[in-house]
């Protein structure tokens, strides 16, 4: 699974090649916070960072962005939805003698509608492709065309069977986990510039010397800013771009004097040594 997204999706070749969509999509973002500035309205840019995420993301993988056609429901309130239920405490999985604690809490119920509707919206993506006249050359060509085989070998020895829950799961990663990253680091850098006035300065400075000669900044423009790249390791370091997962020990342990038996579900501690570090 791991490979075919590599080899059909994360290639820097195949990255490079998705750069008019991103280069369009910004050039959409910009020109709407030009027309709110130009009539001094207030913008929203959490809203405008989820579409702006999800369009370039649903465009690379889906084809089409779907924050329109009646999909900006999913794009602006089913991704949050999702992300806060991968960083949901469930107590039961700690406390399984506590498990019926999350069906009075809700949380079961949550989890079962927004599967649902995540579901429902890439078996539409699916069927789309299913019954399209003209062939695409997006990630869902790819992995319809894996799936037509029945079954796909990495090497001659190792067969695996890719069925279509397999091929929505594999979206339902690309999806979810580009897009909701991509909007997470791009809030909370516009609110580390926000609260670190000189820093934002030193940046405008940085990209207008850089850029002079073209409205927006282009990404090999943007290799070329030092400055901004440090902004963006700081923001990473501060903030995590997901919620952090629990793991499960596979053997006993001993950390700081105390005896963890091997099955016990922990919190990584990682990201308080990266926010905090010593």
């Amino acid at each position: 699974m791991q490979s075919i997204c590599v080899m059909n999706l994360l290639t820097n070749k195949t990255i490079r090649s998705f750069e008019d969509i991103r280069a369009e999509e910004i050039n959409v973002f910009m020109g709407k916070l030009e027309k709110a500035s130009s009539s001094s309205s207030p913008v929203k840019l959490s809203k405008l960072f989820i579409n702006l995420s999800n369009d370039v993301i649903t465009r690379v993988v889906l084809w089409k962005k779907y924050s329109t056609e009646g999909g900006e429901y999913f794009s602006q309130n089913v991704v949050r939805k999702f992300m806060e239920l991968v960083g949901a405490f469930p107590l039961g999985d700690f406390i399984p003698k506590l498990a019926w604690v999350e069906r009075i809490r809700g949380l079961d119920k949550k989890v079962e509608e927004v599967y649902k509707e995540v579901d429902g919206f890439l078996e539409k993506a699916v069927q789309d492709h299913e019954n399209a006249d003209e062939e695409r050359s997006d990630f869902v060509y790819v992995l319809l065309s894996i799936q037509k085989d029945k079954t796909t070998t990495r090497d001659k020895t190792t067969p695996f069977e890719f069925e279509r829950k397999d091929l929505k799961f594999v979206l339902l990663d690309m999806l979810f986990g580009a897009a909701t990253t991509t909007f997470a680091l791009l809030e909370w850098t516009m609110t580390e510039l926000m609260r670190h006035p000189e820093c934002m300065k030193k940046l405008k400075d940085e990209i207008h010397f850089v850029s002079t000669h073209n409205l927006y900044v282009t990404e090999q423009e943007a290799e070329k800013m030092s400055y901004l790249n440090l902004v963006i390791k700081e923001a990473l370091r501060l903030h995590l771009g997901v919620p952090i997962a629990p793991r499960q020990l596979s053997e006993d342990v001993k950390v700081h004097g105390y005896d963890i038996a091997a099955g016990t579900q922990v919190m990584s501690l990682h990201h308080i040594l990266r926010s905090n570090p010593l």
